[in-house]
């Protein structure tokens, strides 16, 4: 049975207009910033997830991480190690900043998330939040999905998925989705949680395809993040921003 908790975290990121000092790149160099990425391994290893953050900004900039438990397994362990520290699974977020200069890239070790299965078949999804220090409007985010194999098991192609972003984006009144779901599924659901983790909305989905409108006018200015969960998976998580 999966516990689901989406996005305990505090005020980060701000209108997708403002630049975003930080980039965050995956263990083959490419840029996952605000996206995801997987990494795999069998039922009775550590599966690391390592990525490199990059000061895009032209002077200095101090940055800190946040651990959201997105869609983890029951009975698996996560963890993260920070600046040479590793952290029990109770801490979420760094304790200290780490100081790029311009242009530069934090090394392999800098910053990796661990995750022990403890004999779990599936996958779970971390997301990790990276801000900066003084500033924590200024964020850049990531979803690492940990899979424990066997892969024989079936799993559609979820990149098949058509889902809009929502528009208008930040939103006043209602938000709009446009959406296609090529395959058959048992249920579909869109949750959307505010910062601190409380869901605020959850919209049933029973056609394959077709629009969502969520209404906004009962939310309180600020971020939100909405979820696409199709038969208890979670398949992508963005950003909403309610004016």
């Amino acid at each position: 049975m999966k516990k689901i908790i989406l996005f305990t975290t505090s005020l980060f990121l701000t209108t997708v207009i403002f630049a975003q000092t930080f980039q965050i790149l995956n263990a083959n160099k490419e840029n996952v910033s605000n996206t995801g990425f997987n990494v795999s391994g069998n039922p009775n290893s550590i599966i690391e997830a390592h990525i490199y953050i990059v000061n895009t900004s032209a002077s200095f900039a101090q940055f800190k991480v946040k651990k959201i438990e997105t869609n983890v397994l029951a009975n698996t362990v996560n963890t993260f190690c920070f600046n040479g520290q590793c952290y029990p699974p109770s801490v979420f977020e760094t304790p200290s900043f780490i100081t790029l200069q311009a242009g530069d890239t934090s090394t392999s070790t800098a910053f990796y998330g661990d995750y022990t299965p403890n004999g779990v078949i599936g996958a779970s999804v971390i997301t990790y939040v990276v801000f900066n220090a003084n500033n924590t409007n200024d964020s850049t985010y990531v979803n690492v999905t940990y899979t424990v194999n066997p892969a024989s098991v079936y799993k559609p192609d979820y990149s098949k998925i058509e889902f809009s972003n929502p528009y208008p984006n930040p939103a006043v009144v209602q938000a709009r989705i446009n959406y296609n779901i090529p395959y058959a599924f048992n249920s579909a659901n869109l949750i959307l949680r505010n910062l601190i983790g409380t869901k605020v909305k959850e919209i049933e989905i029973t056609n394959p395809q077709g629009k969502l409108t969520i209404d906004v006018t009962d939310l309180n200015e600020g971020i939100y993040f909405y979820s696409l969960i199709i038969d208890g998976n979670i398949i992508l998580t963005r950003k909403l921003i309610k004016d």
